[in-house]
């Protein structure tokens, strides 16, 4: 499961991405049920391999988003085929699906490719607004 030090969803996903030649990565946490999406900035301490949370954004999940997201997870889980990946040489992913006992992991080196980069496409929209800076108007 993953190494965050946050509450799990019973049901949702956790996209997850690193450097190999790094300490931070970035999570996102997907929590159906609650209808949140969470995204983390982590630091790993690499002499007690524990990880802690630099800056942490939940917002509320539109239902045109959970819509959106719950057709990808039962895609995945749907699929028998491992999720690709493209060719990156310094980074990695992870992705957890999360269903009360049932999980769905798979990683890689590399960056998401196909229902994996759907998901990471969908999060990074979804944080984009959170982040977007709104232009001041001249009187």
């Amino acid at each position: 499961m993953p190494s965050i030090p946050i509450a799990l969803p019973q049901r949702g996903l956790v996209l997850s991405f690193g450097s190999f030649f790094g300490d931070g990565s970035t999570w996102y946490v997907i929590d159906l049920q609650r209808a949140e999406a969470t995204q983390i900035y982590a630091r790993l301490n690499r002499s007690t391999s524990q990880q802690s949370i630099g800056e942490q954004v939940t917002r509320p999940l539109a239902p045109e988003e959970i819509s959106l997201l719950t057709q990808l997870v039962n895609d995945i889980w749907a699929s028998r085929e491992l999720l690709p990946s493209t060719d990156v040489t310094d980074v990695a992913w992870s992705i957890w699906l999360l269903d009360d006992d049932d999980v769905r992991h798979e990683f890689s080196a590399g960056r998401p490719d196909g229902l994996a980069k759907e998901v990471e496409q969908s999060m990074r929209r979804m944080f984009m607004a959170e982040l977007h800076v709104q232009p001041k108007v001249s009187p």
